[in-house]
């Protein structure tokens, strides 16, 4: 981490304080009142605090030069990256492959771990060949429907798959309302 903050240019007095910040930290989970042990945190970018999301996305920043295929297009937002490419024929598959190879290397070189069973692979397309992808050899899951920034998306890309999650979740909040609320005035309905 501390390599990465000096190459974008954070240097003197921050970068000491950065550097001794992730040093010797612990943490634990509580939970209910229930307290975790404490327990010594092996990464460099502290997790729940203000500044971990900054120094994440400075992390990752260069995992674009993994990706050598120009026709691999790679889309970051915090810790759910993504990337992906038009697959036509085998030989397309085969670029998109070297791509999943190139960044799971670049992973194990910064000391990041891809957990394959969180990795989906959606086929996007009618005529999409559907192609198998794998991630340090793990056959990665292709599963139909991936929740992308709280967007359930369908490979068929139609909407009905989000709006009937929507639906469900605003129905859930009216039936609590209907149990707790005793009036029936449309005007405090629609306030609540």
């Amino acid at each position: 981490m501390i390599r990465k903050l000096e190459a974008h240019g954070v240097i003197g007095e921050v970068l000491l304080w950065l550097s001794d910040w992730t040093k010797h930290r612990a943490q634990r989970v509580v939970l209910n009142g229930v307290s975790s042990t404490w327990t010594e945190v092996i990464s460099s970018v502290v997790q729940g605090s203000v500044l971990g999301p900054i120094l994440f996305i400075i992390f990752i920043n260069d995992i674009d030069l993994a990706i050598t295929d120009p026709s691999v297009k790679i889309f970051k937002y915090a810790d759910d990256s993504k990337f992906g490419r038009p697959i036509c024929t085998d030989a397309d598959s085969a670029a998109l492959q070297t791509s999943i190879n190139n960044v799971y290397l670049w992973s194990k070189r910064w000391g990041m771990e891809i957990h394959p069973a969180k990795t989906k692979v959606p086929h996007f397309g009618f005529n999409n060949p559907r192609h198998i992808y794998t991630l340090n050899n793990v056959k990665l899951s292709d599963d139909a429907l991936a929740k992308d920034l709280g967007v359930t998306i369908h490979e068929s890309c139609k909407p009905s798959d989000h709006i009937s999650t929507i639906a469900r979740k605003a129905n859930g909040v009216l039936a609590q309302l209907r149990r707790t609320i005793i009036s029936r005035d449309k005007e405090i309905v629609t306030k609540l």
